[in-house]
């Protein structure tokens, strides 16, 4: 999986099966050559790769779409061969209040071990799962065909 600067990828936005809008996401780059998934709202998904994955590292914003993403796919290992199971540590920010978050982060520089995020993830070479939802994608189609969580899917327009 990869992503060229200016990419755009849009998709259709369903709430309880219900068409609602359309949604794009930008591929962009900062000053610094990191490169990042924008939406409509200036919400930021950084993202990387390396030689065995694709992932996300951080994340700029609001509530949003792109925030669900990096927690129903923190990585997205480069294998299809077989069913794969892993673990990933995301922030403290994609799951708790700020608030929450200041309290934990001080606490951990007491005790480093005090509070992690870890989730348990499966991909099968086509679908990363996990307790958040689902992520699909087509070896075909460059970027994402599928965000799924809640009651909230994003179908990608092609």
């Amino acid at each position: 999986m990869h992503f060229i600067l200016d990419d755009i990828f849009e998709y259709e936005l369903f709430e309880d099966n219900l068409y609602k809008k359309s949604v794009k996401f930008t591929v962009k780059m900062n000053a610094y050559s990191q490169f990042y998934l924008q939406d409509e709202e200036g919400n930021e998904l950084y993202f990387y790769n390396d030689a065995k994955q694709f992932y996300f590292y951080n994340y700029k914003g609001k509530e949003s779409h792109l925030k669900w993403l990096f927690k129903l796919a923190p990585r997205i290992p480069f294998v299809s061969s077989r069913k794969l199971n892993f673990v990933d540590t995301l922030p403290i920010y994609l799951v708790k209040t700020k608030l929450q978050s200041a309290v934990i982060e001080f606490l951990a520089t007491l005790n480093q071990n005090i509070y992690k995020q870890e989730r348990s993830y499966s991909f099968d070479g086509e679908t990363i799962r996990s307790t958040y939802g689902e992520v699909s994608l087509q070896a075909a189609n460059k970027g994402l065909i599928l965000i799924s969580y809640n009651s909230t899917q994003l179908r990608r327009k092609f």
